[in-house]
Formats: structure tokens, C-alpha cells, sequence
């Protein structure tokens, strides 16, 4: 029985190891492609992470000014009420006023010139 002109390995046993070494470098330059990318995914997680950081801190801010002009705003509104609500008390206590006799008469006899039937005026001129 004779040999095939082809063998199980088609180099010379000296240039198989040397092809098994080129695999192996090609394997390992795999590995560090692998690692360099995995690299290169690490930068851009942290750039990433930095933008979305400074990006909290941009909202941060708007919202703390924002609250603070709400705040502001809250302590003004709080002014106004408690003028009014003094206003208030004082226009119901000349409401109360107005709705006695006295009042009547004493607007009667100045605004619509207004007099008692026995009563005479005497104006000087």
C-alpha cells in the first residue's frame, strides 16, 4: 500500500509549528483586540457616565434657582395676603359702620342735604 501524494498536513512538519505559531499570535492579537476594544468600551462608559454627571448637576442647578424663585414668589404672595386680610378687616369693621343709624343720618344731612322737619338752617353766607 502506498502513501496518497497528499498527507494529513499539507506544510513539512518544520513549517506546521510555524503555522501553529502564527495561529496562536493571531489568537493572542484576538485576545488583545478584545482587550483594547474592551478598553475602548470602558472610556466610552466613563465619557458617557461624565456627560450624563454633568448633566444632573446642569438640572441640579436650574431646579435649585427655580426653587428658589418659587420660594421668593411664595414669601411675596404671603405679604400680600396679610394685607389684604388687614384690609378686609378693616373695610367689614367700615361695612359695620355704615349700616348703623348714625352713619345715616350723619350722610344724609351732609351729602343730601337732609334736615329734621322741626329743624331750621341757619347758613351764613
Amino acid at each position: 500500500m502506498s502513501l496518497p501524494d497528499y498527507t494529513i498536513f499539507p506544510q513539512s512538519p518544520s513549517t506546521f509549528s510555524k503555522g501553529l505559531t502564527k495561529v496562536r499570535r493571531a489568537r493572542y492579537n484576538m485576545g488583545m483586540s478584545n482587550f483594547t476594544s474592551n478598553k475602548t468600551v470602558i472610556k466610552i462608559i466613563v465619557a458617557s457616565l461624565a456627560v450624563l454627571l454633568i448633566l444632573l448637576i446642569v438640572a441640579l442647578i436650574v431646579n435649585l434657582v427655580k426653587l428658589s424663585a418659587a420660594n421668593k414668589r411664595k414669601a411675596d404672595l404671603a405679604k400680600q395676603s396679610a394685607y389684604l386680610d388687614t384690609l378686609i378687616n378693616e373695610n367689614g369693621a367700615m361695612i359695620d359702620y355704615c349700616q348703623t343709624p348714625e352713619f345715616i343720618e350723619d350722610y344724609a344731612r351732609e351729602y343730601l342735604d337732609m334736615i329734621y322737619r322741626d329743624e331750621i338752617i341757619i347758613g351764613v353766607k
